[in-house]
């Protein structure tokens, strides 16, 4: 981008808040400026039968400082303490900052045993290691709710994030123990973490599908020609 560029368009359409304060920043005064969120294929990410009897707290995302994975750990250190048969996963390919072994080496040092790393995987098939989570847990700390937050709650999974941004689908809050303590409640009740999915996947289903998306911005056409008549 530069300044020139920006002054040009007579509408902007940022995918998050992120985008939308730069954009707002730089566009021309007269535009109109909304946000307007990548769509989920809803049909792809869905919620799948679980097999195993493990409770899973997991993140889809690149293994990188700006992602703070030791603060997942610890959360998920902190968080099921006296609960047994739980596991973290982190998937998403590794930082090149970081040595190979970073992620066993994270483990020892934050004190979690029951944890696995998983490399970088294709589309089709990040819906299957999703449904495999019981809680989806985002400590990005960043003005902006990832789009794998979106696609594990269109699996219908809870969500717990630590975050700035926030989205109906899920407890988004900057507080370390309250993030914990809700990931704790999580843990010990099926019944919860059972409404809280369901109530997740309908939102994405409603405001957050392709099908939605493609709605938005056909309703923005028509709100734009009908403008320049």
């Amino acid at each position: 981008y530069n300044n020139f560029t920006m002054k040009l368009p007579d509408v902007m359409v940022p995918v998050n808040a992120s985008e939308y304060a730069f954009m707002n920043q730089k566009k021309r005064r007269k535009a109109t400026i909304i946000t307007i969120p990548h769509g989920v294929d809803v049909n792809l990410f869905k919620p799948l039968k679980k097999k195993s009897k493990l409770l899973r707290v997991g993140y889809v995302g690149r293994l990188a400082p700006i992602k703070y994975p030791e603060v997942a750990l610890r959360i998920f250190k902190n968080a099921t303490q006296g609960i047994k048969n739980t596991e973290f996963w982190w998937i998403g390919p590794l930082d090149h900052s970081y040595p190979l072994n970073y992620f066993e080496t994270l483990k020892q040092q934050v004190g979690v045993t029951h944890a696995q790393y998983f490399d970088r995987v294709d589309n089709e098939q990040l819906p299957v290691l999703l449904n495999q989570l019981d809680i989806f847990l985002q400590v990005e700390q960043q003005k902006n709710v990832s789009r794998s937050t979106t696609e594990a709650a269109a699996c219908g999974l809870p969500v717990v994030g630590l975050n700035i941004g926030k989205e109906a689908y899920g407890l988004f809050s900057r507080d370390e123990g309250e993030v914990t303590t809700h990931l704790t409640k999580l843990l010990n009740s099926k019944q919860l973490r059972e409404e809280e999915g369901k109530r997740n996947r309908e939102i994405i289903v409603q405001h957050f599908s392709e099908e939605s998306i493609y709605d938005t911005y056909i309703s923005l056409f028509e709100t734009i020609s009908h403008e320049k008549k």
